[in-house]
C-alpha cells in the first residue's frame, strides 16, 4: 500500500470555548490551555484543566486515488477518540496511545470530503503523567489497488547468525508471487521470488547490537505494490547465570524509564525531538529505555534502531487503578523483603470481560505493528498491578505472537511466575540482591 502524508491543513476547536485554530499534525491541544489550581488532574498533568477538542480536515481525492482501497492510519489520539467521515461515525477508539486504522471507502463521496476527530480529555483525572490531548502522533492516508501487500504485512525474523539467516513473511490481499530484495544501503545483498515465505542467507552480515546498530532494508514487490521494511539481524538469548545476550554477547541493561512527552514541547511527537532525547541518553551512558507505560511512537523506535538503544516496550495500561490495592499495600510488603512477598493470584483481578478482551486485542495489535523493530528486546504486559489479570494465560498468548523476545509479565509486583525475568521496582529502600531462577531486572528504580 502507498502512504500519503495527511498531516496538513487541519483545524482544532475547543469544545468548551469554541475557539478554533489552524494546526499541523501532530498537535497537543493541552498546551493551549491555562494552568489552574482547580485542575482535577493536578500536578500529574501539569495543572492543565483538560478538555475535549474537535479536529477537522476537508479534502478532495486526487484522480490517482479513484477506485483504490483507502485507509486512514492514526498513530495515536488521546483519548477515547471518535472519527467521523462526512457526518457518519466511522470509528470509536478507546484508550489513547495505540495505533488504529479507519476504512474510508464506505463513507467517501465525490468532490469534497470532511474528516472530524473528537478527542476527549475532560474526564479528569485519567492519567498519572502528562498525557497531552488530541492527535499527538502522525496521520497517514494509505491507498492500494485490489492486488497489494497488507498494512504491516511484511514480517522479518532472524533465524541465526552463523551464518546469518532470516525469514521474511509477506501477507497479500490475493494469492500470487512476490519479489524480495535485501538491501545494505543501496546495494542488493540477497534476493528471492516466490510465495509468501522466504528464508535467505545474508552473506558477510553486519549484525545489530547497541554498539554497532547495523540495519538492512527488505524491499518487497507484489504486482505494482512495493513495500520497504527496515530491520536488523540479531539474536537474543537469556539465562539466570549470564542474563541477557545479544548475538551471544552479554549485555548489561543500563536504562531509564521515559514517558511519551518531550518536555516543554508537550506530547506532540516529531522525529527530531525523539532522536534528540535518545541521542542524549546514549551519549550519557544509557543503552536502553523503557516506554512507560504505553507503546512508544514509531519515531522513537526508529531512533532507537538507528542509534543502538534497547527498548523495553510496555503494553497499554489496562483498566482501573487503585492506589491502595495496586501501590500502597504492595509497597508495605516490599519493605520486608523482595517483590515475591507481594504475590497475589491475579486470575481473580480485574474481572470485567470487556476490558480484558480489549486489552488482548490491543496487545495483539501492538505486537503486529511493532515486531519488526530490532531495538525491542522485551515486552512488558502489566505494570504494578494496573489492570492486571491472569498473567500466566496472557503471557502464553503473547509468546504465541512473538517467542523471540523476553516477557516481563508483571513489572514491579504481583509476579505469578509467567515472565522471563524477575522484575523489581525499588523506590523506598536500597536494592538487596536475592537469588533468582531468572535474570533480575530492576524495571523501575528511584533514589
Amino acid at each position: 500500500m502507498k502512504r500519503y502524508d495527511f498531516n496538513q491543513d487541519w483545524t482544532c476547536q475547543s469544545l468548551k470555548t469554541g475557539e478554533t485554530i489552524p494546526v499541523t499534525l501532530p498537535h497537543d491541544a493541552m498546551r493551549t490551555e491555562q494552568r489552574v489550581n482547580t485542575s482535577m488532574g493536578e500536578g500529574n498533568i501539569g495543572w492543565f484543566e483538560g478538555g475535549d477538542y474537535e479536529y477537522r480536515k476537508t479534502f478532495t481525492l486526487e484522480p490517482e486515488l479513484t477506485g483504490k482501497k483507502l485507509l486512514l492510519e492514526f498513530e495515536s489520539v488521546y483519548h477515547n477518540a471518535e472519527v467521523w467521515v462526512n457526518g457518519q461515525k466511522a470509528m470509536y477508539r478507546p484508550y489513547g496511545y495505540t495505533n488504529f486504522y479507519v476504512e474510508l471507502n464506505d463513507f467517501l463521496q465525490e468532490g469534497e470530503n470532511e474528516i472530524r476527530v473528537i478527542a476527549k480529555n475532560a474526564d479528569q483525572p485519567n492519567s498519572r503523567w502528562y498525557s497531552g490531548t488530541g492527535i499527538f502522533r502522525p496521520v497517514w492516508l494509505w491507498a492500494a489497488g485490489e492486488k497489494h501487500i497488507t498494512i504491516n504485512g511484511v514480517k522479518i525474523e532472524t533465524l541465526g547468525i552463523s551464518p546469518a539467516r532470516i525469514r521474511v513473511r509477506v501477507e497479500t490481499s490475493v494469492p500470487g508471487d512476490a519479489n524480495l530484495e535485501i538491501l545494505d544501503g543501496s546495494t542488493v545483498v540477497a534476493k528471492a521470488s516466490g510465495k509468501k515465505e522466504f528464508v535467505l542467507e545474508i552473506p558477510n552480515a553486519k549484525l545489530w547490537n547497541v554498539d554497532t546498530p547495523n540495519l538492512y532494508t527488505a524491499r518487497v514487490a507484489f504486482g505494482d505494490d512495493v513495500v520497504e521494511e527496515v530491520f536488523g539481524i540479531r539474536t537474543l538469548t537469556w539465562t539466570p547465570a549470564k542474563g541477557v545476550a545479544i548475538n551471544g554477547e552479554r549485555v548489561v541493561i543500563r536504562g531509564a524509564c521515559i514517558h511519551h512527552d518531550n518536555g516543554l514541547l508537550g506530547a506532540a511527537t516529531s522525529p527530531e525531538a525523539e532522536e534528540r532525547r535518545i541521542r542524549i541518553l546514549k551519549e550519557s551512558g544509557y543503552n536502553s529505555v523503557r516506554s512507560a507505560h504505553n507503546p512508544a511512537s514509531k519515531y522513537l523506535l526508529d531512533a532507537c534502531d538507528r542509534l543502538g538503544i534497547i527498548v523495553l516496550q510496555d503494553m497499554v495500561n489496562n483498566g482501573p487503578y487503585s492506589f491502595l490495592g495496586d501501590t500502597a499495600i504492595p509497597n508495605v510488603r516490599l519493605l520486608i523483603g523482595d517483590n515475591r512477598k507481594s504475590f497475589r493470584d491475579d486470575r481473580k483481578m480485574h474481572r470485567d470481560r470487556k476490558t480484558r478482551a480489549r486489552f488482548l486485542d490491543r496487545m495483539t495489535e501492538t505486537v503486529r505493528q511493532l515486531s519488526s523493530f530490532p531495538c525491542i528486546l522485551l515486552w512488558t504486559i502489566f505494570n504494578e498491578g494496573w489492570g492486571q489479570f491472569d498473567s500466566v494465560a496472557v503471557a502464553g498468548k503473547l509468546r504465541a505472537l512473538d517467542d523471540g523476545r523476553l516477557i516481563d509479565a508483571a513489572s514491579g509486583w504481583f509476579d505469578n511466575g509467567a515472565g522471563d525475568v524477575t522484575s523489581i521496582h525499588v523506590y523506598n529502600r536500597a536494592y538487596r540482591h536475592l537469588p533468582s531462577e531468572k535474570p533480575i531486572l530492576l524495571s523501575e528504580c528511584g533514589g
